[in-house]
């Protein structure tokens, strides 16, 4: 057997381990020291959920008008970029069904205090004051999630506990998948090492801002919402200057489903070549890990062909099928979709690789931007 047959094999063994690795740390119990373990308390001190909008979306009225379930206190508060965000209608109707169901909510209009609306959006929200006083607890749910079934006792219970996490963050799973460009950000997101569920298990220590809390106090000694308008990747550098101010940010095992939907391919390439600058300005040791252990079908296939072995893609398409078979479970999705999430997922995620490394410029919301040192936002003229 030639050198390069065995490398392959390591390749295709390591890059399958890495997959396994994570589902065992998911099962795993948690460490004796550290935070609280999970179920904890079912309701604490009252929490700020903001819900930044922005943009129309199916179903966004019912979405955003359904209540969480469970019994945590919460006053949820939409809040949008601008008076003419075609958002509007759909977050006022949501108020006023909020309101209905006894649940306290309101809606503010925070114009972007710098390129990065979302972490204006918080900002804004969170200056706005409350009938209770300062939140002890601010927790931000994106537009697309539906939290009619979703219990954030899970997110917010280990904020209170001693000794507990000064953030935490919830998995999403894209669930409703409408064109081919939703399937294949499916495939990537729930059938590959990508997924956020799994993901959690590989890198605990990031956070993804799609559901997330943090303690109100932790949040000002990180510098604050405001601190995060002029970054790409507001969640990431967020948890960067927890970390920094020697505060642990915590995932938790809750998936919250997320609808977002009506994307053409193209347009799933430019939101995971986004995420992908932000690695590459904050973490730029990490990029190497994409074609070697994210996404390396493509490359693992190239090689079997040029050392002329199907034994060798078959291994590797073995070993991916495992890796989606995987993410799909870590994300309770039908087991059905591994085999086309194999065959999409690496190709598509190089891509937006590829489309990553090549520019620092690109559009967001309509905007030209660059992407400087740190992943802060620069405005192209």
């Amino acid at each position: 057997m030639s050198g390069l047959l065995l490398l392959g094999l390591a390749w295709i063994c390591t890059s399958t381990a890495a997959a396994v690795v994570a589902t065992l740390r998911l099962r795993a119990p948690p460490p004796p020291a550290g935070p609280a373990p999970l179920p904890g308390p079912t309701t604490g001190p009252p929490a700020l959920l903001l819900r930044p909008c922005a943009g129309d979306e199916p179903g966004l009225a019912a979405r955003l008008s359904r209540p969480p379930a469970g019994a945590w206190p919460l006053h949820t508060r939409f809040v949008l970029a601008s008076a003419d965000d075609p958002a509007l209608p759909a977050a006022t109707a949501a108020v006023a069904a909020l309101h209905a169901a006894g649940q306290p909510a309101d809606l503010h209009i925070v114009p972007p205090l710098g390129p990065n609306r979302k972490a204006s959006q918080l900002h804004g929200g969170l200056q706005a004051p409350l009938p209770t006083g300062a939140p002890t607890l601010v927790a931000s749910v994106d537009s697309d999630v539906d939290l009619a079934s979703v219990d954030l006792a899970p997110l917010l219970a280990p904020l209170v506990a001693p000794g507990g996490p000064a953030a935490t963050w919830a998995p999403p799973v894209e669930v409703a998948p409408r064109t081919v460009g939703d399937r294949a950000s499916q495939a990537v997101l729930g059938g590959s090492l990508h997924a956020f569920p799994l993901l959690r298990g590989v890198d605990p220590t990031g956070l993804v801002g799609k559901c997330f809390a943090v303690r109100g106090d932790a949040l000002a000694q990180a510098g604050g919402f405001l601190a995060l308008v002029e970054h790409l990747g507001e969640d990431m550098e967020l948890s960067r200057r927890l970390r920094g101010a020697g505060l642990r940010v915590a995932p938790v095992g809750l998936r919250v489903p997320s609808q977002v939907g009506g994307r053409t391919t193209g347009e799933v390439v430019a939101r995971l070549a986004r995420w992908l600058r932000v690695i590459r300005a904050q973490r730029p040791a990490l990029l190497a890990s994409y074609p070697l252990v994210l996404a390396p079908l493509p490359g693992q296939l190239l090689l079997a062909a040029l050392l002329g072995s199907p034994a060798l893609a078959l291994a590797a398409i073995g070993g991916r099928l495992l890796v989606a078979l995987l993410a799909r479970r870590a994300c309770a999705l039908p087991l059905g979709g591994a085999f086309l999430d194999t065959l999409i997922a690496d190709p598509l995620l190089l891509w937006a690789w590829r489309a990553a490394l090549g520019s620092r410029t690109f559009r967001w919301r309509g905007v030209p931007l660059r992407i400087g040192a740190g992943g802060r936002l620069e405005t192209v003229p």
